[in-house]
């Protein structure tokens, strides 16, 4: 995540984000650790090939 971060500044970017699955709640709780913000929410849509999660996937958003 750290050199994300760092490339993602070396090319003039001032924020970053990433979808997390709400259900998972160790990788919400890294990202937080990282600084990243909750930023939206929105319901898992259906889909035939996801590992069927259910409830929200989470925009979490982060100032670089």
């Amino acid at each position: 995540m750290e050199q994300a971060e760092i490339d993602a500044r070396n090319v003039g970017l001032s924020k970053t984000s990433i979808q997390v699955y709400g259900q998972n709640l160790g990788a919400v709780r890294l990202y937080k650790r990282l600084g990243y913000k909750f930023a939206k929410s929105a319901a898992v849509q259906d889909h035939p090939c996801q590992p069927y999660y259910t409830g929200d996937v989470l925009l979490l958003m982060k100032e670089l």
